[in-house]
């Protein structure tokens, strides 16, 4: 049974992909528009499928590391899709007639990219993987927690102070955020993971060891180095500084408390925080002496402000358009060599080695943003990045791989349940999301956040050794 349930869909896209592939080669003009909209609704339709049978099923898990990475995926490579086929606005892609061949390979590559990672996930391989994979006993050490929070706080401060002393000021920095937030943070990478990450890491155990002993205190000091995290992600000028912590907050209280699921409040809070970010990345791109309150407020008042913004946030995710480009622009395949590189020599800081190599998102500004104006935002994506390195065998055998990295990680999961299980599973929900737009950059920022959240853990849970009579 579960055979024929893998199979159906895969068999779906297959026969989807076949009939868009021929009208692609051999279609009129009107034929090649059709195939685009069928390609686009074929990514949205293979991506959502699992999650709908699940849902009519009650046996949806939201935080389900494929549901957020299909769900990430779909913004990226169908929604926006049918977005730019319905209205024409396009980010990257100067005009669409012409780039409709490549926007259909690009889809084709998408839908084959989602089945290959169904394929991945449905196997076997990765519960068998959960089975050996280190754990962390699920009970700390109370007093370890509060000497984490001594020496991890200090050090987030500190670091935040040497972020932004960079550009004179914390008034300074967030003066002109829009340009300190992209080139004050350079060379700074590990400063930033004590920053942002530190207050995080203590966040998640506060609250997860809250959910067990049901302590006031902990409550409060959960909320406290909330505010903590989110001040310095507002302050450092990234959305997903502030969107992940509440992820993952949401996630230690999926698992360890009680289980989100669509209901009129959550969907309520969902729409708060949007409302409020999208507010926050329109005047982000405002210098601060240019930011009046009435201005602000009267902006507020404004349908056309909403719309605008609503289109702003939208255009965030532009993965389809980047992923079309590197398919009409690769010209050679490098087979994951600036890949490997940047992983191998991502831990060297560059104050230790000034010629240390560029970084993989500008090569790809190079090589494939070189006619765009504006290529603020552009990253090569998921499967752009393979189809860069491998060709269409890479996109395949790269979603495959992730499909696997899905389950494991999901069944280790279900294996454990404690506390310490579902902070490091709380590190992989991000790490899949955001792998999404540049996979080689934030792999490296996901094998730094393990090892700062396993160091925590490792405090947390190390047993005294203790000496033989």
């Amino acid at each position: 049974m579960r055979d024929v349930r893998t199979r159906v869909p895969l068999l779906v896209v297959g026969g989807v992909a076949a009939a868009a592939g021929g009208a692609i080669v051999f279609g009129s003009r009107r034929l090649d528009s059709a195939a685009t909209w069928a390609l686009a609704l074929a990514v949205v339709a293979a991506a959502l499928l699992p999650i709908a049978r699940d849902w009519r099923r009650g046996q949806l898990d939201l935080l389900n590391l494929r549901n957020a990475f299909l769900g990430y995926y779909v913004m990226q490579f169908g929604v926006w899709a049918l977005w730019i086929l319905a209205t024409g606005d396009t980010k990257f892609i100067a005009n669409l007639d012409r780039w409709q061949m490549p926007l259909q390979r690009a889809l084709l590559c998408a839908l084959l990219g989602v089945a290959a990672f169904h394929l991945g996930y449905s196997r076997r391989l990765g519960e068998k993987l959960a089975a050996y994979l280190p754990h962390f006993p699920g009970r700390w050490r109370e007093p370890r927690l509060w000497l984490l929070i001594l020496i991890l706080v200090p050090l987030a401060l500190w670091s935040f102070h040497i972020i932004v002393v960079g550009a004179g000021s914390l008034g300074d920095f967030v003066a002109e955020l829009t340009a300190n937030r992209t080139h004050g943070i350079r060379e700074k990478g590990y400063y930033l993971l004590l920053a942002w990450f530190g207050p995080t890491v203590l966040l998640l155990a506060t609250y997860a060891e809250a959910l067990e002993t049901r302590s006031k205190k902990r409550y409060a000091l959960a909320g406290a180095l909330a505010l903590l995290a989110g001040g310095i992600g507002f302050a450092l000028g990234y959305r997903a500084f502030v969107i992940f912590p509440l992820l993952q907050l949401a996630c230690v209280h999926h698992y360890l408390r009680s289980r989100i699921r669509l209901r009129p409040r959550y969907l309520l809070a969902l729409l708060a925080v949007a409302m409020v970010l999208s507010v926050y990345s329109v005047y982000r791109e405002v210098p601060l002496e240019r930011l009046h309150a009435r201005e602000v407020v009267a902006d507020l008042q404004e349908a056309e402000f909403w719309r605008e913004s609503s289109v702003a946030f939208l255009r965030r995710f532009s993965g389809i358009e980047t992923l079309a480009l590197v398919v009409e622009r690769t010209e050679t395949h490098p087979f994951g060599v600036p890949s490997a590189v940047t992983l191998l020599t991502f831990p060297i800081p560059r104050a230790l080695w000034k010629e240390k190599v560029t970084p993989i998102g500008l090569t790809y500004a190079r090589s494939f943003l070189y006619d765009v104006a504006d290529a603020e935002g552009a990253s090569p994506t998921l499967p752009g990045e393979l189809y860069w390195n491998f060709g269409l065998a890479g996109v395949l055998g790269g979603l495959f791989f992730i499909g696997v990295f899905c389950k494991t990680a999901y069944s280790y999961l279900l294996r454990r349940r404690d506390k310490s299980a579902v902070l490091l599973y709380s590190v992989a929900l991000v790490y899949v999301i955001w792998m999404i737009d540049a996979p080689t950059t934030h792999t490296a920022g996901f094998l730094a956040q393990l090892a700062l959240m396993s160091a925590a853990l490792t405090a947390l849970t190390l047993s005294p050794l203790r000496s033989r009579p």
